[in-house]
């Protein structure tokens, strides 16, 4: 089984962070004491899942440069973070799954913070931004959404 920490930091530095295949980078369940700092730049390619997956954060997570593409998922999925969770410079390339966001927001998140977002190949059934059933407080840099020009094709999604 797996603990998750719930004191201390946990810190990634050095020139790159990188994941292929797979399920992708979670961070999951951090207590109120402990915190998640990845200053190095994290790259995700063609996860199986969610690129990256950030959930239950209590303290604070924090991510430098971020790049995900061809997640079967979503590209990056936040989801019932009463902390702090950041990214710097964001860019995310969708796959081809239907129903999947550039980054989706589930649950309630206190405070979600991105650099400057570049969200692209919003295809058939897809949502650059998706905070459709969720209570998020985000602020988003300059940021870019793109599509490949598909009617089912949304760039933010605001319902509730």
């Amino acid at each position: 089984s797996t603990t998750a920490p719930t004191v201390g930091a946990i810190s990634f530095t050095g020139s790159a962070l990188t994941a292929s295949g797979g399920g992708g980078a979670v961070i999951a369940g951090l207590g109120i004491d402990s915190s998640f700092n990845a200053t190095a730049p994290l790259t995700v390619t063609n996860a199986t899942g969610n690129g990256v997956s950030v959930s239950n954060v209590n303290a604070e997570a924090h991510f430098g440069a971020v790049t995900v593409s061809g997640a079967g998922g979503n590209g990056i999925d936040i989801g019932g973070n009463p902390g702090l969770v950041t990214f710097g410079t964001t860019n995310v390339t969708l796959g081809s799954g239907a129903n999947t966001a550039g980054v989706n927001f589930s649950g309630t998140n206190g405070g979600v913070t991105f650099g400057t977002t570049t969200i692209g190949n919003v295809g058939a059934n897809q949502t650059g931004i998706d905070f459709s059933g969720s209570s998020t407080t985000a602020d988003f840099g300059v940021t870019t959404i793109t599509g490949n020009g598909d009617l089912t094709s949304r760039g933010i999604d605001l319902s509730s």
